[in-house]
């Protein structure tokens, strides 16, 4: 659908779905082509309005934790110094229920796909919320408890990365790192990043305390302050309320259990699950350090270097008494993101749908009903400068979605250029002629004749490779476009949405449209809203392009 927004911009969108092979796991999984579920477990649904609400209906009957929720998070956006949202206020009603979406907590917010995520989020609450005539909110849950600080270090400046390098030690859960020389990285980033000034200074403000309260800061410097709720789960409170399940899974191997029944009928269909489930998946959490909790051979557990428990009792005594001390791992964060608050539904990347797929039987075994997968929206943001390349190379907005081999294909077979098709031609009749006549002869020069025109062909593809070499030489100026533009699309041979920050996104927008345009998270939130009018959600990637002179 190709439509025009009245902000100096334009929006097609197309369905994700179809960009994906036949045999990726999400598009078999959407498309209702997984085999049969497990005896007792269903494959997770996807956000068909009938699943939606029947997720509603299950949520009547759970113990609803909106009073903690109120306190533990006013105080969370307290020790942040950020105000509350008004928004969070809705928890507190029995009948509230949360979309959820998060991701680690990446400088300056990471890459654009985390806002893609959290406005889907927004915007499949809305829908809900104005379908049910009761309170849905959405939740961006912090990943302050994952260890890999690599995967959030970086930022990419349009020329290269920027990496922070803290000053402290590195380890244990990134969220409770301290941000003491961040602003630094976020300056040399901002010099070659198109980050407006002020954007910038709002950055470099937010980047104070740790690593979970600057998300948190960076969060709402996207959306405002109203918009949705974040929640951080390394929260003692919050932890208190997961104990029972933590305790079930040093007992029982609850996950091991469960997901490997879910990985089997994954394998027989031919895929490899996404996560490597463990015999325990939690980790200890300690001053600086996250370790991964295992089985000592002698009926005890330890961490990987730290604590030890010499029975499974004892450790369990232990999570009761200290649960804030226990993390639990990708397969069982998103169990305790249900346990806690009310979700009807998870929005995730491709990769966090392949996680729920490995979950079903988790969820049967405690009675909960698993929250309905929504593939996150995704975008291409064109602005102006790269909207006038495209214009003149002749690229279409679908072909944003190809790579640079077909727009360079493109560009020839629109030339005409001379090919040595009619003498290919040739050579097939009078080699199918000769073997016929020096067949007669002697039948083992048929396979000489073959051999003679298979060489013959063999030059000829050069020949035609030379004259498209030369084409690309004589029309060198078309060529660079089409590389200037990939290089926009897809820098580092990646999709922009998993390289480029949408702050740095929306400084190239606002410079090259010189203020005729809306700022583009207003229009990301207007295209995202028109995309899904229909009932029928279904992930959408947008084309945004800057429109007028």
């Amino acid at each position: 659908m190709d439509k025009r927004l009245e902000v100096g911009a334009s929006m097609r969108h197309f369905a994700l779905m179809d960009s994906l092979s036949e045999r990726h796991l999400a598009r078999v999984w959407w498309e209702g082509r997984l085999p049969e579920s497990g005896p007792n477990w269903s494959w997770p649904h996807r956000p068909d309005m009938s699943q939606i609400d029947a997720q509603n209906t299950s949520l009547d009957d759970r113990e609803h934790q909106g009073a903690l929720l109120l306190e533990r998070l006013s105080r969370q956006y307290a020790d942040a110094g950020v105000p509350v949202p008004a928004v969070l206020e809705k928890l507190g009603a029995p009948a509230a229920r949360t979309v959820t979406t998060g991701h680690q907590l990446c400088i300056a917010g990471g890459p654009a796909f985390t806002f893609y995520k959290i406005q889907t989020a927004i915007t499949l609450a809305r829908h809900l919320e104005s379908r049910w005539g009761t309170p849905v909110v959405p939740v961006f849950w912090l990943a302050s408890e994952d260890h890999d600080f690599e995967e959030v270090s970086a930022l990419w400046s349009g020329q290269s990365w920027q990496t922070w390098h803290p000053a402290g030690p590195i380890g244990g859960a990134v969220g409770r790192m301290s941000t003491a020389g961040l602003s630094e990285v976020l300056h040399g980033w901002a010099e070659t990043a198109d980050v407006a000034e002020e954007t910038l200074n709002g950055l470099t403000a937010d980047a104070d305390g740790n690593l979970s309260q600057a998300m948190r800061r960076w969060v709402h410097r996207m959306f405002g302050p109203d918009q949705l709720v974040v929640l951080d789960g390394d929260d003692a409170a919050f932890k208190t309320v997961f104990s029972n399940i933590m305790q079930r899974e040093v007992s029982e191997s609850l996950v091991h259990t469960a997901v490997s029944n879910c990985n089997a009928a994954l394998a027989d269909a031919g895929f490899t699950p996404q996560v490597h489930v463990r015999a325990c998946n939690l980790f200890h959490l300690d001053e600086g350090q996250r370790r991964r909790i295992e089985a000592d051979g002698k009926g005890g557990w330890h961490a990987e270097n730290g604590a030890q428990w010499p029975s499974t009792e004892a450790l369990c005594t232990d999570v009761a008494a200290q649960p804030e001390k226990f993390s639990p791992n990708a397969l069982l964060r998103p169990v305790y993101q249900s346990v806690l608050l009310p979700d009807v539904a998870m929005v995730g990347g491709l990769a966090e749908i392949a996680y729920g797929m490995q979950l079903p039987d988790v969820y049967h075994r405690l009675g909960v009903r698993q929250p309905v997968l929504v593939p996150r929206d995704g975008a291409v943001v064109l602005p102006k400068r790269q909207v006038k390349l495209m214009e003149k190379a002749g690229l279409r907005d679908e072909m944003v979605l190809q790579p640079l081999r077909e727009w360079t294909k493109a560009l020839v077979s629109q030339a005409e250029l001379p090919d040595s098709s009619a003498w290919r031609k040739s050579i097939m009749t009078h080699a199918e002629a000769s073997q016929a006549e020096m067949g007669q002869l002697d039948r083992s020069l048929e396979g000489s004749v073959q051999a003679a025109a298979a060489k013959m062909e063999n030059l000829l593809d050069r020949l035609d490779q030379q004259v498209v070499r030369a084409f690309k030489r004589k029309e060198e100026e078309s060529v660079t476009r089409l590389e200037k533009v990939d290089h926009w699309v897809r820098p580092e041979g990646k999709p922009q949405e998993r390289v480029c920050n949408i702050f740095q996104l929306a400084g190239a927008w606002d410079v090259q449209s010189a203020g005729a345009a809306a700022p583009l998270e207003e229009i990301l939130r207007d295209a995202f809203e028109q995309g899904h009018k229909s009932l029928d959600w279904c992930p959408l990637l947008h084309v945004i392009r800057a429109v007028g002179p």
